[in-house]
């Protein structure tokens, strides 16, 4: 089963701030809400931004897992996941790995070798990870690319030796370049591939939002034929389209839609 997206919200954006006094605030499970949100906070930073600052390998293993779970695709009945990754950095953060950069290199794809079987992933070949530089982006900034290649005519015999390298069929490469429809959240692109993507505070949730703004159970997203269709499940802030209040709609390509105060954009692959 694919990692739940989690995701948190920043500023207020909605042109509203969440009423404190919400009933759900002052009873035990609202407590128990809150415990988890801190419990998944913490998880889910790495270690050296609670004790520094600088970038460590734990925030180039948590953004390659999940540039592997975004460039995800469903062909077969398998699970494809990107096998070349690009990560870029600041020239002083990427000066602190080069006198191990190559161990790195090899620890990280050994990282997402072993993260793929765990998740029933397919993964064609060897993971090939790359560290550039970008004087654009600020220090702390990781930016991460990832693809899926035909590896079996690049492929080193050394690399050979350790992987058995498998040729992409045209027809799966062909739905690999397919564009997907996604929801969009700040740098990150989130695919709606499942029958159903639920959405909400609590931990159980597909694309799970860390807002207090945002219900535990907040609305789900439903594709038929080639809509998707978003029903609010009876949040109390609510979800809009575009600035209004819905209950159920249809999405259309461009779509704003605030669950709470924290907004996406939806992106239909294929919009009419």
């Amino acid at each position: 089963m694919p990692r739940p997206e989690l995701l948190r919200a920043g500023p207020t954006t909605s042109g509203y701030d969440c009423d404190p006094t919400m009933a759900s605030s002052k009873n035990v499970s609202a407590a128990f809400g809150k415990l988890e949100e801190q419990l998944e906070r913490m998880l889910e930073r790495p270690l050296g931004r609670l004790f520094g600052g600088k970038i460590e390998p734990a925030d180039l293993a948590n953004r390659l897992s999940r540039a592997m779970e975004d460039g995800q695709i469903v062909a077969a009945g398998r699970r494809l996941v990107p096998n070349r990754y690009e990560i870029t950095l600041h020239p002083a953060d990427l000066a602190e790995f080069q006198s191990f950069e190559g161990i790195l290199v090899q620890e990280m794809g050994a990282y997402l070798m072993g993260l793929a079987r765990q998740r029933e992933y397919t993964l064609v070949g060897r993971p090939d990870i790359a560290l550039s530089v970008d004087t654009t982006l600020a220090r702390g900034d990781i930016a991460v690319a990832a693809r899926l290649i035909d590896l079996s005519q690049s492929e080193s015999p050394l690399l050979q030796q350790h992987t058995s390298p498998m040729k992409i069929p045209q027809r799966l490469q062909s739905i690999a370049a397919r564009p997907r429809s996604c929801l969009v959240f700040q740098d990150r692109r989130i695919s709606l591939d499942a029958p159903l993507v639920t959405i909400g505070r609590h931990l159980d949730n597909d694309i799970i939002l860390e807002s207090k703004c945002v219900s535990r159970y907040h609305a789900h997203i439903k594709p038929r034929q080639s809509h998707y269709y978003l029903t609010d499940l009876a949040s109390a802030n609510g979800t809009t389209v575009n600035g209004k209040p819905i209950t159920e709609c249809v999405l259309q390509d461009g779509d704003v839609i605030s669950f709470g105060d924290l907004e996406m954009v939806f992106r239909n692959a294929h919009p009419a």
